[in-house]
């Protein structure tokens, strides 16, 4: 409400928006105060309230997307850590390790079979407290989760006498690997073709080690015989898993 002089007379008036109601058709007479709603001053509580909403609603909004993006981040990073630690040299080693018995027919939960399922067991917890994406994982580990459960499988009653439900997780993340290369028509894995995947596990990390290796002694490679290459995966299969 304000008040200007006009020619000795003094008018009132309020700062607000004209608030004409629908049914009304006359005009208001002379004298009376206009119903108005009102920005400033007494009256504009719902003015401003309105205000506030759309405020924390544009906040709200801003923060969320935040939040997305932090998570992207926070997966990738999770998935770099992973691709870190299985390509590391030690961890290399533990792999052959372990194939190398399975190729040799033993028998029994090895030291280095126990510390590549624990590696896919701690993927598992991983997803299932969402840190890393499903999708990402199976474009990444689809393979190799499946391989490793597939090889670790005959071991798991052996395995849960001792502790029961233990790799329950590495058994469900294998599961799902499986699920979505049947809906997604990529046939990264077979079971009835796990002797040759193994084989074929195995003459990469040989072949890895042996550059390794050479890369040490400063040994320049050498073009190989014609015809002598690893061997080729099993037919309908699509490398879309790491080595």
């Amino acid at each position: 409400m304000g008040a200007i002089v006009t020619s000795g007379r003094l008018v009132r008036y309020t700062f607000g928006v004209r608030f004409r109601p629908h049914e009304a058709s006359h005009h208001a007479p002379a004298g009376e105060p206009v119903t108005l709603l009102a920005l400033f001053g007494p009256g504009s509580e719902w003015f401003w309230a309105m205000a506030q909403f759309l405020v924390l609603t544009v906040t709200g909004l801003a923060i969320y997307r935040q939040l997305r993006a932090q998570g992207s981040a926070n997966a990738l990073q999770a998935q770099a850590a992973l691709i870190a630690r299985w390509d590391s040299p030690e961890m290399v080693r533990v792999r052959l390790a372990a194939l190398l018995e399975f190729a040799s027919g033993a028998t029994g939960d090895s030291d280095a079979l126990i510390l590549v399922s624990n590696f896919f067991a701690e993927m598992a917890a991983l997803r299932t407290h969402r840190h890393i994406r499903p999708s990402d994982n199976w474009e990444i580990w689809s393979l190799q989760t499946q391989l490793w459960w597939a090889i670790v499988l005959p071991l798991i009653p052996a395995i849960r006498a001792k502790n029961e439900g233990i790799y329950g997780e590495f058994e469900e993340l294998a599961g799902s690997m499986a699920r979505l290369d049947l809906e997604k028509r990529v046939p990264n894995f077979g079971r009835s073709d796990l002797e040759s995947y193994v084989e074929r596990q195995i003459s990469r990390l040989m072949f890895r080690l042996r550059i390794e290796s050479d890369a040490r002694k400063g040994v320049i490679p050498t073009r190989p015989a014609r015809g002598s290459r690893d061997p080729d995966p099993p037919a309908g299969t699509r490398g879309t898993s790491r080595p």
